[in-house]
């Protein structure tokens, strides 16, 4: 009778060791997907979100979206959908390089999209498509100082702007931008 109670005990004690291992081989699993989850994948996954994010000393908020290769686009009015990069040129939306935002408020739990349609649309796309439309937008730097302008041509670390007032065109580095308000005189 003892030797049958001391072996239900050792059967016991390593069933219960085994179902551990097995919660710690499954939170490990977890933690490794998690790892995996890039910024820019979290934001994809919540595109439609009302989201608040820090650039620079502001506060930026809006619905997110869409969501490119080191970009996103804020919707302050929630009535904008997107199709193209030409769509992203229009009052009311807000260009956002990835770079710039130190924290980002409303995106919920961490998953990756489903969705990939941004996928592959760069900053330089989407500054093309607003150099060809010539919409005026209002450059916000970091550190504070923003120019309205319209963008003269693309290169791949820069822009060239040339401000509302008609002075010289500028040299834009994009690794000082904060973000774009697009269509500036139509807000």
């Amino acid at each position: 009778m003892r030797m049958e109670r001391l072996l239900a005990d050792l059967e016991a004690a390593q069933e219960a060791q085994e179902r551990a291992e097995a919660r710690a081989e499954v939170a490990e699993s977890v933690r490794v997907e998690h790892a995996g989850v890039m910024l820019v994948d979290r934001l994809r996954a919540g595109i439609g979100s009302v989201v608040a994010l820090s650039v620079g000393t502001e506060t930026l908020r809006g619905h997110l979206l869409d969501v490119g290769e080191g970009w996103l686009a804020l919707d302050r009015d929630g009535v904008h959908a997107v199709h193209g990069v030409d769509d992203l040129v229009r009052a009311g939306l807000r260009l956002v390089p990835v770079s710039a935002i130190a924290c980002v408020s409303g995106l919920g739990r961490p998953h990756v999209a489903a969705d990939g349609s941004s996928i592959g649309r760069g900053w330089s796309s989407v500054l093309r498509a607003m150099a060809r439309s010539r919409a005026p937008l209002a450059w916000h730097r970091l550190g504070g100082h923003t120019i309205v302008g319209t963008i003269d041509a693309v290169s791949a670390d820069h822009v060239v702007l040339t401000p509302a007032r008609g002075a010289a065109s500028l040299v834009l580095p994009l690794a000082h931008l904060a973000w774009i308000d697009v269509n500036a005189s139509g807000r």
